[in-house]
């Protein structure tokens, strides 16, 4: 089963996406963001989620093959510890699995709308999807200041 992606939701869902995982692998490291590593390892596992979705895989193993990704992004690319890289990239992609599942049941129970017919249109489903990744930022955000931003303060 192919996971095919088109160019626009590359731009309009996988980039903004990447950039709010890394943030939140950074958050929960609990280390501040080195620009440079942050922009060109968020752009490189886009581009890496672009190219796994395109696999000829079964529905699933995908997510295994991004967490692992992620893993290495996080500890060769933004040398994060190994450890801490491991766990900051699991529960990252947990919380955005959760975002995107509330998501889609309020999409389903509460707007009563047809998913499969919401995906036949690019547009369409990446407007629904929106929510989630809103929720993924606000949570981002949220947790790097908290665990990063907020912390340093505290020792300054």
């Amino acid at each position: 089963m192919l996971l095919h992606l088109t160019w626009f939701e590359f731009f309009a869902r996988v980039i903004p996406e990447e950039f709010f995982t890394l943030l939140l692998v950074y958050a929960l490291s609990k280390q501040k963001v080195d620009v440079k590593r942050y922009i060109l390892s968020s752009l490189l596992y886009a581009v890496l989620v672009f190219a796994i979705r395109e696999l000829p895989i079964s529905y699933g193993i995908h997510t295994i093959i991004n967490v692992i990704v992620l893993i290495g992004i996080s500890y060769f690319i933004n040398k994060i510890n190994l450890t801490v890289s491991i766990r900051s990239s699991i529960i990252t992609l947990i919380l955005l699995y959760v975002c995107e599942l509330i998501n889609m049941l309020f999409i389903q129970y509460i707007l009563h709308l047809d998913l499969t017919k919401m995906y036949t249109d690019v547009y369409v489903k990446t407007l629904y999807s929106l929510p989630s990744l809103i929720s993924l930022a606000i949570i981002t955000i949220f947790l790097y200041y908290l665990l990063v931003i907020r912390k340093r303060e505290k020792n300054v």
